[in-house]
């Protein structure tokens, strides 16, 4: 057996952890970047989803009362306890919310390429190193 020209067949189990490793990298790591894909994807639906039911904290109103037809003639005084002022603490808590889940998303993805774009390859490669370097060692001994 050969890979890359060295033959491995004095130890064919470095082969196989070699190619377990490989294989195993590229199918985490497709996993894991496609589950960011997907939370990236739908990122709006959870905000959406999670500013549902958000209420203002001026009077407790929901959005949906807020634009009722009972508190319209509200609207023109943005004086605090109005409607109008709970409409727009509604719309601050919702763009925190959005702020939040866009930050935690960010975090998250960057975390991850730093891992297995940077720290991962970087060990691995280091094992590797380690591990073809005392399997090479032995036939280097014996040139000399």
């Amino acid at each position: 057996m050969s890979l890359i020209g060295l033959d491995l067949s004095g130890k064919p189990e470095v082969f196989g952890w070699f190619l377990l490793a490989i294989t195993g990298y590229f199918l985490i790591t497709s996993l894991v970047l496609g589950a960011l894909d997907l939370v990236k994807y739908y990122l709006p639906y959870f905000i959406v989803k999670k500013g549902a039911n958000v209420t203002g904290s001026v009077i407790g109103l929901t959005e949906d009362e807020c634009q009722s037809e009972n508190f319209e003639h509200y609207l023109d005084h943005p004086e605090v306890g109005t409607v109008s002022s709970e409409l727009l603490d509604i719309q601050r808590q919702r763009k925190s919310i959005e702020a939040n889940y866009h930050s935690r998303y960010v975090n998250l993805a960057n975390a991850t390429r730093l891992l297995f774009d940077l720290a991962f390859p970087t060990i691995f490669s280091a094992i590797s190193i380690f591990v073809i370097t005392g399997f090479l060692w032995p036939s280097c001994s014996q040139i000399t």
